[in-house]
């Protein structure tokens, strides 16, 4: 995947904005992309962030869907 090459290389702000792209599109987003994404927000110190998509995923997980929309407007 080009955002887990772009986080090796740590261009983490190109990463960013690949998932913020993905977000924006309104599309659903594996786990295993967001638990890169939440490793990204992490990588830029965006903690809170991190943590929000994170509590999300655990009241999603209940559900037990695989895909879920982490777009918060």
């Amino acid at each position: 995947m080009l955002a887990e090459i772009l986080i090796e290389n740590k261009e983490y702000k190109e990463a960013e904005k690949y998932y913020q792209g993905i977000i924006k599109k309104d599309e659903n987003i594996t786990q295993d992309e967001l638990y890169t994404y939440v490793y990204l927000l992490l990588c830029l110190n965006n903690y809170i962030e991190a943590r929000n998509i994170l509590e999300k995923m655990l009241k999603v997980k209940e559900k037990s869907y695989l895909l879920i929309n982490i777009r918060t407007d």
